[in-house]
């Protein structure tokens, strides 16, 4: 069995930098969809949008511009408003058609024959306004009838413009085409980021369950564990020989250690005390025969004592009685002193007459 070497602290640690990389991975995702749809929303309203508006604006004002050299052509304005009007509608073209070519987005070549063409039309319609600016009020009312050069001038100006708007036509169309493949590139992307969002919250989901059953199993069972063991303990009155199983490495693994030393640490103290208790009571045991022997001694001396009583009761009669025949002893003895002194001075008066006698007989 693989023991896996993971404090209770490593492993909410684990679980909670995988749960913060999963919301980390579905905002980097909502991000990156975002980033895509607001590069494709500005590309629209920039690039895109300067692209295909630029050119129709340039083909309205070059329209425009052909229009009032109709209109100047036909009569229908004085030269003057004429030429006003095609100047205006000159610079409003170039200035739609320059936002068209800064935009990027068509071709060099194709931007080249633009112009190519945009000169040739000018270049046409400057030539016949010319030419009819170079006619009398009386021939400009059949010179469109009449003058042939006149006729081909204008002739060429209809099929430069015809080809000029054709091709701008065209362009437009690209220009067009950019903005509906940005829009296809942003339903694309919305879609993606739709489906990463998805993808991303079904994996949390996952991860989700399968983090609850990796902490289930890495950390709410072992404390169950533990629990149950100790509640085990305390059901069977508290048997002190129970010993929880280590499993793992961790801050659990680390307090049943603790408590397995606990259980052991307390059976030593149990057996010293009933080692101490055993012999305590062997001690007792002893100390009960000492004060028993004791105790018939005490009865033995108790019943010599009253034996010594009644032989001091006796010692004492037979003292006074002693006592008794003492004082006649005494007074015997006191007639016997006297007689012996009596007897002393006659032994000492008769011992005086030898020797007086004895002293007379040696005179």
């Amino acid at each position: 069995e693989v023991v896996m070497k993971l404090s209770v602290a490593k492993k909410i640690g684990s679980s909670s930098l995988l749960m913060a990389a999963l919301i980390l991975a579905a905002g980097l995702a909502g991000l990156n969809g975002v980033k895509s749809l607001s590069s494709s929303l500005n590309y629209i309203s920039n690039e895109a949008w300067n692209a295909a508006d630029g050119a129709m604006e340039g083909t309205i004002f070059l329209q425009g511009e052909l229009l009032a050299s109709k209109e100047v052509l036909s009569g229908s304005v004085t030269f003057a408003v004429g030429v006003s009007q095609i100047e205006m509608a000159i610079t409003k073209a170039d200035i739609a058609l320059k936002r068209m070519t800064e935009s990027g987005l068509i071709e060099n070549k194709m931007l080249s024959e633009l112009n190519q063409l945009i000169r040739q039309f000018r270049d046409a319609r400057a030539e016949v306004v010319g030419s009819y600016k170079g006619m009398s009020e009386a021939e400009r009312g059949f010179a469109s009838n009449i003058n042939v050069e006149y006729q081909k001038l204008k002739k060429n100006l209809d099929v430069t413009a015809k080809k000029l708007l054709n091709f701008i036509g065209e362009v437009e169309e690209i220009a067009d085409s950019n903005v509906e493949s940005v829009k296809a590139t942003i339903e694309s992307t919305e879609s993606l980021a739709y489906t990463a969002v998805i993808v991303v919250i079904i994996i949390g989901l996952l991860v989700g369950i399968a983090n609850y059953y990796w902490s289930m199993k890495l950390i709410v069972r072992p404390i169950q564990y533990v629990a149950s063991n100790l509640r085990n303990i305390d059901e069977n009155g508290g048997d002190l020989t129970k010993e929880i199983e280590i499993k793992g490495d961790d801050e659990i693994t680390e307090l049943s250690r603790g408590f397995n030393f606990f259980m052991s640490t307390t059976r030593k103290v149990i057996n010293q005390v009933k080692d101490t208790s055993a012999q305590v009571n062997n001690e007792g045991e002893v100390l009960n025969e000492i004060i028993e022997e004791t105790n018939r001694g005490a009865i033995n001396q108790k019943a010599q004592t009253e034996q010594v009583a009644s032989a001091v009761a006796e010692l004492v009669a037979t003292i006074s009685s002693v006592s008794d025949h003492a004082d006649e002893a005494s007074e015997v003895s006191g007639s016997a002193v006297k007689s012996m002194e009596d007897g002393k001075l006659q032994v000492q008066e008769t011992v005086k007459n030898v020797q007086q006698l004895s002293s007379d007989m040696d005179q």
